[in-house]
């Protein structure tokens, strides 16, 4: 797996650690699939105890590349 700069500068700045974007890359559900300028990007989530996790990915010559991460915040409320 080929982790771009510019996904690695975003998981530094967010706190995502390379084991949760390679947990949410091999088994998170995959939300949606499109082609841009005729490349495959596939889009993951994985929902964590305190986060969800995104990443953006495609294959070059059948390796996978993280294009980016994101990160989703879920509020936790008082009951």
């Amino acid at each position: 797996m080929i982790i771009s700069d510019h996904a690695k500068d975003r998981m530094s700045r967010k706190g995502i650690s390379e084991e949760e974007v390679k947990k949410c890359a091999y088994e998170g559900i995959l939300r949606t699939k499109t082609v841009i300028n005729g490349e495959i990007r596939h889009v993951n989530v994985l929902q964590m105890k305190d986060k969800t996790i995104v990443t953006v990915q495609t294959f070059e010559s059948l390796e996978r590349k993280i294009i980016t991460v994101y990160l989703l915040m879920r509020k936790r409320w008082p009951k």
